[in-house]
């Protein structure tokens, strides 16, 4: 049987302690936290875009497509509560 691989294994860091500490004292918690979620969400998009476009497995690549389409749209709607 196959090891299962740690959570962050695609490659991306974790956000560390220190920016959660800073994220928690800082004076714009909403807006912070949404540039967050928006870069970390970014991250996952282009991720699943590349398997969309250099995967093997065609099953997967029709995950990727959804989880770029879910990403992206989460993505739109921090941006609108950032601009509301």
């Amino acid at each position: 049987m196959s090891e299962v691989p740690p959570l962050n294994a695609g490659g991306m860091p974790e956000t560390d302690v220190r920016r959660i500490q800073a994220l928690r004292r800082s004076a714009h918690f909403e807006r912070d936290l949404l540039g967050r979620l928006i870069e970390h969400q970014g991250d996952a998009a282009r991720m699943a875009a590349t398997e969309m476009s250099d995967g093997a497995n065609p099953a997967v690549q029709k995950w990727a497509a959804q989880v770029r389409a879910s990403r992206t749209a989460q993505i739109d709607m921090m941006r609108d509560l950032l601009s509301g």
